[in-house]
């Protein structure tokens, strides 16, 4: 409604804003599962994964959350649990502690247990498992393993030993260079690997560097006190050097050095032993 104020008309006039936001309420599934759900024959060392439609919360995917149970019995094997996004893939894996000598039963029937519902895995949103098999909202698959350990026992590929990493660019464009020494004569390409969380979340940063490579440079860091930690296998098809995750060990023993921005700093090698997968970990600082 309007006045007149000296010869000029006043008008009252109203605005509204309106902003748009879309709620994920997708719940996340699997897409595929490793070993595949009925399988026979699977090795006995191999690592169990489970692919999801989505990004999922890290914090979910725990050691009770999602499990490896031995036919007849009900307590789970020892295992680590990481979550990956790599690739366009989003799976959480499970690894029993194969680099110490154990082996899955052989000829015998385990079942893999990832747990829905209000206590169990979930995406980003906060969305509960979608997809299913059990009343409780938890999805299980079974597989059974063969005679041999498996593929990596007929298949022996030397890991990388003296991963380096040199801090270089400029303040504004740091980057890592990665020099390691090549052990392997029957490998097709390197991985190299990246992680943020001192490992319970890696990256890949590339998985095509041709055989008997030992370089790789990491432009894609930022400084500001992030922490990475770096890994290199050699593959050759499906078999790669074996995982060796020692939490503990790499978090409080073996933290190389503090790199400040702009200070070009050689980082030592780790010591591990030759068939576990050569890693380092440094820090950019402020």
């Amino acid at each position: 409604m309007g006045a007149n104020w000296g010869g000029y008309h006043n008008l009252a006039v109203t605005t509204t804003e309106t902003t748009q936001f879309t709620v994920d309420k997708t719940a996340p599934t699997f897409s595929s599962v490793y070993p595949a759900s009925g399988e026979t024959g699977a090795g006995r060392n191999t690592d169990i994964v489970a692919r999801f439609s989505e990004k999922m919360d890290p914090a979910t995917l725990t050691t009770s959350t999602v499990t490896l149970v031995k036919d007849g019995t009900t307590t789970p094997i020892s295992a680590k649990v990481f979550y990956r996004e790599d690739l366009n893939y989003n799976q959480v894996m499970l690894s029993p502690p194969y680099p110490e000598g154990f082996y899955l039963d052989a000829n015998t029937k385990y079942t893999v247990k990832i747990t829905g519902g209000t206590n169990g895995v979930k995406d980003l949103a906060g969305n509960q498992l979608g997809g299913s098999n059990q009343a409780s909202g938890d999805y299980w698959w079974t597989f059974t393993t063969g005679d041999v350990p498996g593929p990596s026992a007929t298949t022996t590929i030397t890991a990388p030993t003296n991963l380096t990493a040199t801090v270089g660019g400029t303040t504004k464009r740091p980057q890592v260079s990665l020099k390691w020494t090549d052990k392997s004569n029957n490998e097709n390409n390197f991985v190299v690997e990246r992680s943020e969380d001192n490992g319970t979340i890696w990256k890949v940063l590339t998985s095509s560097l041709a055989a008997n490579a030992t370089s790789y440079t990491d432009k894609t860091v930022v400084s500001g006190g992030k922490t990475y930690t770096y890994q290199v296998k050699a593959t050759k098809g499906s078999d790669s050097s074996p995982i060796a995750i020692q939490y503990r060990q790499l978090r409080n023993k073996q933290v190389v050095g503090r790199l400040q921005e702009g200070r070009g700093v050689k980082a030592p090698a780790l010591f591990m032993p030759p068939s576990f997968r050569e890693r380092i970990f440094w820090d950019v600082g402020e």
